[in-house]
């Protein structure tokens, strides 16, 4: 579910995401890794496993911009509509 949600983001956001997660057994804890990039269209770009390990993934950035107004995610929040949610009670 980790994943799908971090590909969720990157989808409705129209961006680039690096989901990371380390790998091995800390106290009572397993990591199972995964790490992996995803493009602003969802596809996963690259992907880990679960051992160690660096990756490098190529983003094109010029795709951002183009795809966020073609989709209008951003476009069409209403941050006003959820004002009085972000403001600190007195």
């Amino acid at each position: 579910m980790w994943r799908s949600v971090q590909v969720g983001h990157a989808a409705a956001n129209c961006v680039y995401i690096a989901g990371v997660n380390r790998v091995g057994k800390e106290g009572a804890i397993n990591f199972w890794g995964g790490s992996f990039v995803s493009d602003p269209s969802a596809k996963i770009v690259v992907k880990g496993d679960n051992k160690e390990g660096v990756f490098i993934a190529e983003c094109d950035f010029s795709r951002v911009v183009p795809l966020q107004k073609s989709w209008r995610f951003l476009e069409n929040r209403r941050p006003e509509t959820y004002d009085l949610l972000t403001k600190k009670l007195s």
